[in-house]
């Protein structure tokens, strides 16, 4: 295991600023590629006042049997679910190209909600503004379990319902992203066991692990090429975030990046990288002829004291 020390950290309140905006190699100073350490690695955010140093991130390598791997690629190849609700993940929306493209006029056919464009409310026929404000299309669906937006109720989601085998493949693999995030990161691994322990159902772990929810993710150079900075809803405050990486192909770039201490990091073919979602982090645009693959496993708070 390698051990890397980051001494940079601009704030939260500066950090806040990149919130929905598009990664770039402007926004870091050092990249801690997997493939070049050639090992598992952690890395380390500044001293506190107490010697301590908060883990930011870490990744286990080729952490999946060759049976598992192929089951997920293939799965996730075949998905080809968007969403528009992410808002800030998908980046802002370009008015002169709405113009272009629809002929949507700002104020006449839409507004935007907040601060920033990524948001977007579309007026409906009657004259009448939309509830729901829309980003771009990402290729991202929600897997395992949620608690319903309009029921209360905890749900397993839609496409897991409709797509029993496939979400099997997804619910088995966490075992093995379990282990490894308890290896990169046993403390915050444990503050998760005992949360779930303590507030989650059994039947709402995905494969009995401490993940009730998953989103699979897809980046290519011609669609969701990346990932805006946002942070996680319903992640620990405590824990960790756990993605699991599969490389189809060959591409650069589509690093996942803590902007508050100015460090991208480059996840392997097969990894499992654990990352402090409680910050703004976001991917960067993935470049070439390949397609990164990302099952991020967490448990959702939003489900406690459901017992």
């Amino acid at each position: 295991m390698k051990e890397f020390f980051i001494d940079t950290d601009i704030g939260l309140d500066e950090a806040q600023k990149y919130h929905g905006r598009v990664p770039t190699e402007d926004d870091y100073d050092l990249v801690v590629d997997a493939d070049e350490v050639n090992d598992d690695f952690r890395v380390w955010g500044p001293a506190n006042m107490f010697g301590e140093r908060e883990l930011l991130a870490g990744v286990a390598r080729k952490v999946f049997p060759k049976d598992i791997y192929d089951d997920c690629v293939y799965t996730m190849m075949e998905i080809n679910h968007t969403s528009d609700l992410r808002t800030a993940q998908a980046g802002p929306w370009d008015p002169d190209e709405l113009l272009k493209k629809f002929g949507w006029v700002e104020g006449e056919h839409y507004k935007f909600k907040g601060k920033t464009r990524n948001a977007l409310i579309r007026k409906k026929k009657d004259g009448t503004w939309d509830t729901v404000a829309r980003g771009k299309a990402i290729h991202s669906v929600l897997l395992g379990y949620k608690k319903g937006r309009f029921t209360g109720e905890v749900e397993l989601d839609a496409w897991s319902k409709k797509n029993p085998e496939k979400q099997k493949v997804f619910f088995d693999m966490n075992h093995y992203a379990a282990q490894a995030y308890e290896f990169i990161a046993p403390k915050e691994y444990k503050n998760q066991v005992v949360f779930a322990d303590k507030y989650i159902k059994k039947e709402h772990r995905l494969n009995d692990t401490i993940f009730t929810t998953m989103s699979a993710n897809k980046y290519t150079e011609n669609d969701t090429s990346m990932m805006g900075y946002h942070i996680d809803a319903g992640d620990l405050n405590s824990s960790l975030t756990c993605i699991s990486v599969f490389k189809v192909g060959d591409y650069k770039g589509a690093y996942f990046i803590l902007p508050q201490h100015r460090v991208a990091i480059s996840v392997g073919d097969g990894d499992v990288f654990v990352g402090d979602s409680r910050k703004q982090h976001g991917v960067s645009e993935i470049e070439g002829p390949g397609t990164r693959l990302s099952c991020v496993s967490y448990c959702d708070t939003r489900m406690a004291n459901v017992k």
